[in-house]
């Protein structure tokens, strides 16, 4: 009943509204959304093919405006080091001339590189605490950062993995391309039946007896012990 939403919207728990100008999508696609709090209260950031986005005025904003790349995923995070902070996969650049997808960490000022040790681009990111962090991308790639280094963990998978959810250090769980699902068990990255061939974008858990993936024309999975 209200004004069309521009490329996003907000939900208040009962309706949906509109955010600000809000974004065009067809010039600046949005790949995903989180809320940081840099010391001035909770901000919404967005990430998107133009970089980091703040919905600070109309339209929204870059900010940190010395990364221009695009950002795919955004996940606040305390490592145990720098306190918490808002960290992203940016799309590849080049060092030396060679690719390298990076890992950044904004405080709400400046970004810095969380070195990932892979120059593959990375899709997703989530962690249970500061000694257990995850992040997938591309060629089936899943690195693990234990609190000190990244370190690379197989997963048998060759193709792109694009979503990830980490429950705790003995759970977690990476969907990808043609339908492939992974859990890892604090050992070893295991498969999982999907049922489905199509592309999975997404998965999250409501507890480890009740996991959710969703995918390519409406694909809705629930796994459940």
């Amino acid at each position: 009943g209200g004004p069309d939403a521009v490329g996003i919207a907000r939900f208040d728990g009962s309706a949906w509204s509109t955010l600000g100008s809000g974004v065009d999508v067809l010039t600046t696609p949005l790949y995903d959304l989180a809320t940081f709090d840099a010391g001035l209260g909770a901000t919404l950031y967005a990430g998107s093919n133009a970089g980091l986005l703040q919905p600070v005025g109309d339209p929204w904003v870059r900010v940190g405006t010395s990364m221009t790349r695009p950002v795919r995923v955004l996940e606040v995070h305390d490592d145990g080091i720098h306190g918490a902070a808002l960290y992203a996969s940016v799309g590849a650049t080049t060092i030396n001339g060679r690719p390298v997808a990076q890992v950044l960490r904004w405080d709400g000022a400046t970004w810095a590189d969380a070195v990932s040790g892979t120059n593959v681009d990375l899709y997703a990111v989530d962690g249970s605490s500061s000694g257990d962090v995850w992040v997938v991308g591309e060629t089936g790639i899943a690195r693990h950062w234990n609190g000190t280094s990244w370190l690379a963990v197989a997963t048998g998978v060759t193709g792109t993995l694009r979503g990830l959810w980490a429950g705790s250090a003995t759970l977690a769980w990476v969907v990808g391309d043609g339908g492939v699902i992974r859990r890892w068990d604090g050992t070893a990255w295991s498969p999982s039946s999907s049922g489905v061939t199509g592309r999975l974008d997404g998965v999250w858990g409501a507890a480890a007896a009740e996991v959710w993936a969703v995918g390519a024309g409406g694909t809705l999975l629930r796994w459940r012990e």
